[in-house]
């Protein structure tokens, strides 16, 4: 279900996109995030992978180094990516926004998605940075943040902020 006035026939339009236009970012589903450690969420990010591998489409996967020792992606998930051609290694970012990764990981394989999935933590944080990244990077690009397959720890964090452009769409 999208919770958004602009979905209408574009949801149709991009459900029959083939893999060449669609893109899964996964966003910081790293133990050392304890929203990250949620049950429901690594599994339905781990649906995600699946789907996505399924479609065709590509899966970047983000990873936060910052300052900190590097804690990579949860091993379920990683596991569910080895072998497979459309997805990336992880890509270390040091700051909340990844979308200029993501857009470099896509300018290196000529890549120009108008769709792009965007699921893990933190909502306020992370998530939303590299949203708004991507709406900046993607010129046309939809960019569906999957609600099931994201996560916050804090209260204030909102979905509210995802409302503000016509090409967020929570689905």
């Amino acid at each position: 279900m999208l919770f958004c006035s602009n979905a209408g026939a574009d949801a149709a339009k991009l459900s029959q996109q083939d893999g060449r236009d669609c893109m899964l970012v996964i966003v910081d589903m790293q133990d050392r995030y304890p929203a990250s450690r949620c049950r429901k969420v690594r599994q339905a990010v781990a649906n995600e992978i699946t789907t996505a591998k399924a479609k065709g489409w590509w899966v970047v996967v983000l990873e936060f180094g910052g300052t900190c020792p590097h804690v990579p992606t949860h091993s379920e998930l990683s596991s569910l990516l080895l072998n497979c051609d459309r997805c990336s290694e992880p890509l270390i970012k040091n700051e909340p926004d990844g979308s200029r990764l993501v857009k470099s990981f896509c300018r290196q394989r000529l890549l120009n998605p108008k769709r792009i999935r965007v699921c893990g933590v933190n909502i306020g944080a992370c998530v939303h940075a590299t949203v708004d990244g991507l709406i900046a990077e993607f010129g046309q690009a939809v960019v569906e943040v999957v609600k099931k397959a994201c996560n916050c720890t804090s209260p204030a964090e909102s979905w509210q902020h995802f409302m503000k452009h016509p090409r967020v769409w929570i689905v």
